[in-house]
């Protein structure tokens, strides 16, 4: 195993406890860039679907949009999300931005 393998869970340690702090309150948070490829954004909103009174704004180009298993996922879970090529849509309210 090399380091990068060990590193990767760790990073999202405080984002897990953030919201285990936060778990009644409403959070919203965007991610932005290449959703369709990008292995962390994939994970992080597999992981943060777990919880509740999250609403999500995919920011991307049409041709790096997240894949449509991860976005009905999301979906299926109650899950607010919105899909957009429009950066200022996609941070207007925020709570959190990923890039």
């Amino acid at each position: 195993m090399d380091g990068t393998l060990v590193k990767r869970p760790s990073a999202l340690v405080p984002v897990v406890m953030s919201l285990a702090a936060m778990a009644t309150l409403i959070l919203h948070i965007a991610m932005v860039g290449d959703l369709k490829f990008g292995r962390t954004v994939h994970s992080l909103a597999k992981l943060l679907g777990r919880y509740h009174n999250i609403s999500f704004t995919l920011v991307s180009p049409a041709e790096l949009r997240m894949p449509q298993v991860i976005v009905d996922a999301l979906r299926s879970t109650g899950h607010q999300v919105l899909e957009t090529e429009n950066m200022e849509e996609g941070l207007h309210d925020c709570d959190t931005v990923y890039l």
